[in-house]
């Protein structure tokens, strides 16, 4: 994106009326004091507003409240840095106290307010926002004040001030006064101490000068008397001043002055000048000033992996300068700055963004130059989120070696940032790989309380969520960490591996901490920021920690690079810098193999950094006909469009970035500390998807004698069990036993049992669901063919009966069973076993319909001519003698076919009416039998009440008729042959609903089939068989004369 780009997006930005009303209250507070007599007489106030709508493309307005007289010269040392804006006084704002509507404004040794208080409030119902009111019993202390209590109760006390030297900390103990640190100091109520400053005389202070002018006078006329007393070396004078002695005090004079010169190593002129930050020193406390005032790297620690990289970058453009086939008849130069602190190390930063040493603030985009082509570098995450705004706002190509934050990916905020080295999201992706791969589920993560571990926790709780990965422990490092309670809060979670997301400094400061309180047994995962680092591996005691694996950027071997260095050391330079934190004098004491053998981590990059800016320019400049248009004007957004397309090769690796200018090569290295204190290369992960993680387990000697270590909160459930979780953490949890009819799937869901579906069943503690087998009698079974066969049979021997009695109609035997009622109740019954048929094979609706409803209906067709048959004889007998009347009604309209006519159509209708609103449809019984789906046809029993009733009546009825006549003639007694035949009725059916009620398997139908044919057989066998038998075989008892006879014994005994 270049500046015409973003100039098209500044009229679409969201209009705030909140920070109009703010700006306003400026413009009034300003007004106010200018027509005030008592403040600021005689003065008029001023104001110079800039509407600061973002927060990486809106550094112009900062640059004008910077600039003295517009142009901002960029500083070598500390000045007073009078500015436009002269409200900001800095010393007299610090000692502010004066009363503003009822306040008194204070503002306590970190600049923050010891005024306002805020306001608890609640949404009434109203929709207002009404104040909740208090109820102390002592107001609250103002910072740098500590309780002193009053009373019993810890409410009540009153304030008393920290003395000078002391601080307080009320979130630890708002009872006393800590003392400072002997490096430290605070002036009264502080809640902090202060680094004390460490004062020295720099090169630029003028005593400095005058002693390094006399010290070259020194020299020279040291050189001038040697040069006199060796002329005059035979006279008396040189002879008694010693002689040839004189020669070696004068030369040990020469010498001992080289100590006032300084190796100079970061300048060089050249036709494109390439900016470096680099940390050579670090500064590991931030120091508060009183006026503006850079920070002095030199004062600080040497850092030598950073100088290591810093020769690198050296290395990269003198060989690229030495090199005809890129950027041929042009010589880069470079500008490179000890960048040891993030917030007191700009005067770099003003140097890369000025033009002609001069950064002069602009209301009007401009075309993007400066004294600078690009920007290598810093290092470290913090670094860059404060520096990279304004290097963004000229969009200065700024290449980072070693911030990995994720936040750098965003090209709306960092339209001109690249790095090569690999984001944070990536090397999180490799820690947690690594975590998988040893199945380590309850980790703790330390990360520094910076920019850099931010983003790292960030996004390694967002890459463990949808794992089986649990973060028991998280914790913010600072440069005041109390590391024995984070130590203490790990141990109380059982965590024995932990991942280390800090800088190379802090996790010295972490390890050595670990190492004196003798903390053993963990896995301890170190990124690349200090994996490789060579003074830890061989500290005392590290071995006692456990066992330490890292992520490492990988060690690239860099020709040339050793005799470089050789060479350099034995050089010396004394050309001074002309901006602050440009030289090391510390430097000096480093020897080749020092640099050489220190951290390699992050060099190839830095060496990267430097071929694709060379490489960009040797595009733009047209080189490839062996001589460049160095004379062409370069602007920062052409470099950063060339850089983004970077394409070439450097040992062995094909640079480029991504659409995010991240790179698009590199890998990681898996390291592990062994016994020897080295860094040994056990794995790699690299961005091949085809083959991209490998660990080599037997290379690590784990502190578990041998064994890989386990870092779990529970204990994996057993197969068939789902997890249920205990508290806030996935990784804790019980084990519960799927029961039957479900399963659990721990690829889909660990934590739920997955009931089963219809059609499938599982015992407990099953993984997957079984096929339920369908099960349903069918023709071929034996049991159906014994039925079918007894069904076959009783409508043969129906329909042999029939004919038997056709021929027999006549006679009394027929005639007393009935005569034509025979016939219906034979026909009836061959009717009823048609439903027989259809309770075999797979259900239908028509099956299920036709299995109930001919057996209901014809089968009380037959029961109602057996209590018509009962009651006819009882009538004829008993009831014709005492209502003759009733009995003439009876026999001429035919009572007995009014009676079955009647019983037929309220069946029918019943019967029909239920199936209409409940008819009997296929039903599938899987509560039986888990592994079965039982075919069957459900019948509605409340459909079907009236029917059975109408049933359970007629039989009554028989049985009633039948007693009744229990004492008529033999041959027309049927009170024996109805009342057996309907108690093998009751009793079949009482079986099988008893057998109903205990099995509803499959042969459950075969059973109700065999009551059906049952129930038909009861009459056949036991009321028509003996008729047929008489017939047959006894046709003597089949006459006229014996009935009579019968009749005649029955009337004298009725008589008697």
């Amino acid at each position: 994106m270049s500046p015409d780009d973003i100039a098209k997006r500044e009229h679409s930005k969201p209009f705030y009326v909140s920070s109009y009303r703010r700006f306003q209250l400026m413009r009034f507070s300003i007004e106010e004091i200018n027509n005030s007599s008592s403040l600021l007489p005689g003065i008029t106030l001023g104001y110079n507003i800039f509407d600061h709508c973002s927060d990486t493309q809106n550094i112009p307005g900062i640059f004008n409240i910077l600039s003295g007289k517009d142009p901002i010269d960029p500083w070598a040392t500390r000045h007073d840095n009078v500015s436009k804006v002269t409200a900001v006084v800095l010393s007299e704002l610090k000692r502010s106290k004066f009363s503003l509507l009822n306040h008194t404004i204070e503002f306590d040794t970190n600049g923050d307010p010891r005024f306002g208080p805020f306001d608890i409030i609640f949404w009434n119902s109203s929709g207002d926002a009404e104040i909740v009111p208090s109820s102390v019993c002592s107001p609250e202390c103002q910072p740098g004040f500590r309780k002193s209590l009053e009373g019993i109760h810890k409410c009540c006390f009153k304030c008393v001030i920290c003395p000078k030297s002391t601080y307080i900390n009320s979130s630890e103990d708002p009872y006393t006064c800590r003392s400072c640190d002997e490096t430290e100091w605070s002036s009264e109520a502080s809640t902090a101490c202060t680094k004390r400053v460490v004062e020295f005389v720099p090169f630029e202070d003028a005593i400095a000068v005058v002693i390094m002018v006399g010290t070259v006078c020194l020299v020279g006329l040291c050189l001038l008397t040697s040069v006199l007393f060796g002329l005059n070396y035979n006279t008396p004078v040189v002879r008694s001043a010693g002689g040839p002695m004189c020669f070696l005090v004068l030369g040990c004079l020469s010498l001992s002055s080289i100590s006032v010169f300084f190796y100079f190593e970061f300048r060089q002129r050249g036709d494109f000048v390439l900016g470096g930050l680099f940390d050579v020193h670090y500064v590991s406390d931030a120091v508060s000033h009183n006026r503006p005032e850079t920070v002095n790297c030199s004062r600080e620690d040497l850092v030598v992996p950073s100088y290591r990289r810093f020769q690198t970058m050296r290395f990269a453009i003198e060989e690229i300068n030495n090199s005809s086939a890129l950027l041929p008849n042009v010589s880069l130069g470079y500008e490179i700055f000890d960048h040891c602190s993030s917030i007191d190390n700009f005067p770099s930063i003003f140097q890369f963004i000025s033009l002609k040493k001069q950064v002069q603030p602009w209301y009007r985009r401009s075309q993007g130059q400066s004294d600078i082509t690009a920007v290598v570098g810093p290092f470290s995450s913090s670094d860059t989120a404060t520096i990279a705004p304004l290097l963004m706002v000229n969009f200065v190509p700024t290449i980072s070696y070693g911030a990995g934050s994720s936040a750098f990916s965003e090209k709306v905020k960092f339209p001109s940032f690249l790095r090569t080295v690999h984001s944070n999201k990536d090397l999180v992706e490799v820690i947690v790989n690594i975590l998988l791969f040893y199945k380590w589920r309850w980790v703790a993560f330390l990360n520094s309380d910076d920019a850099y571990g931010s983003d790292g926790l960030d996004l390694f709780t967002k890459r463990i969520t949808d794992t089986d990965i649990c973060m028991a422990y998280s914790k913010g490092i600072g440069h005041n960490a109390n590391a024995s309670e984070i130590i203490t809060q790990i141990e109380t979670q059982h965590v024995n591996v932990v991942v280390v997301f800090v800088p190379e400094g802090t996790a010295e400061r972490l390890i050595g901490t670990i190492t004196e309180l003798n903390i053993t047994k963990k896995v301890w995962i170190a990124v690349d920021a200090w994996s490789l680092n060579k003074k830890l591996p061989k500290m005392k005691g590290i071995q006692t920690i456990g066992t330490v694996i890292g992520v490492a950027q990988p060690t690239v071997h860099i020709p040339g690079f050793n005799e470089f260095i050789y060479s350099t050391r034995r050089q010396s330079q004394t050309e001074q810098g002309e901006l602050c934190n440009q030289y090391c004098r510390d430097c000096e004491d480093l020897t080749a193999e020092d640099v050489i053998s220190s951290d390699p981590s992050y060099s190839f990059n830095v060496y990267t950094a430097v071929y694709a800016i060379a490489n960009a320019l040797h595009n733009m400049l047209q080189c490839e006909s062996g001589e460049c248009q160095k004379n062409k004007t370069v602007y920062h957004y052409q470099v950063l469009a060339e850089l983004s397309k970077s394409n070439f090769t450097l040992l062995h690796e094909n640079i480029q970035f991504d659409e995010n200018l991240d790179p698009r090569f590199g890998s990681y290295t898996i390291v592990y500390w062994n016994s020897s204190g080295d860094a040994e290369t056990v794995g790699f992960y690299g961005f091949n998807p085809s083959d991209n993680f490998y660990i080599n387990t037997s290379k690590i000697e784990w502190h578990t004698n041998g064994e890989i270590p386990v870092s779990i909160c529970s204990v994996e459930c057993s197969v068939g069990y789902a997890k249920e979780q205990e508290g806030l953490h996935k990784c804790c949890f019980t084990c519960q036993l799927c029961p039957n009819g479900t399963y659990i799937d721990v690829t889909v869901d660990k934590y739920n049992c997955i009931p089963c579906d219809e059609t499938e069943w599982s015992t407990e503690g099953s993984t997957a669901c079984l096929k339920r087998t369908v099960e349903f009698v069918t023709f071929e079974h034996a049991a159906a063919i014994v039925i079918v066969f007894g069904t076959v049979s009783l409508v043969g021997l129906s329909l042999l009966t029939s004919a038997l009695f056709g021929l027999n109609y006549n006679t009394p035997v027929v005639r007393s069973a009935g005569g034509p009622m025979c016939f219906l109740i034979l026909g009836c019954l061959c009717l009823s076993s048609i439903s027989v048929f259809f309770y075999f094979s797979i259900p239908t609706v028509a099956s299920c319909l036709l299995r109930f409803f001919p057996f209901l209906l014809f089968f009380s067709i037959c029961l109602a001519c057996f209590v018509v048959r009962s009651f006819q004889i009882v009538c004829i007998f008993k009831i014709a003698a005492k209502y003759p009347s009733l009995h003439r009604w009876w026999m001429k309209y035919h009572g007995q076919w009014l009676i079955i006519t009647l019983a037929f159509a309220i069946q029918a209708t019943m019967l029909i009416f239920g199936y209409s609103f409940s008819p009997p449809v296929p039903l599938s019984n899987r509560d039986w039998e888990q592994s079965q789906i039982i075919l069957s046809c459900d019948m509605d029993f409340k459909a079907n009440t009236a029917s059975a009733i109408l049933l359970l009546l007629l039989c009554c009825l028989c049985f009633t008729f039948s007693y009744m006549g229990k004492d008529l003639p033999k041959n027309y007694n049927e009170a024996k042959s109805i009342t057996f035949c309907l108690l093998l009725i009751v009793l079949t059916w009482v079986i099988f609903a008893t057998q109903f009620i205990l099995y509803q398997g499959m042969y459950i139908q075969t059973l109700n089939a065999l009551a059906v044919v049952s129930s038909l057989y009861s009459f056949l066998l036991w009321y028509f068989l003996p008729k047929c038998y008489i017939i047959i075989f006894q046709p003597q008892r089949n006459t006229a004369q014996y009935f009579q006879g019968l009749i005649q014994n029955y009337t004298k005994t009725m008589s008697q």
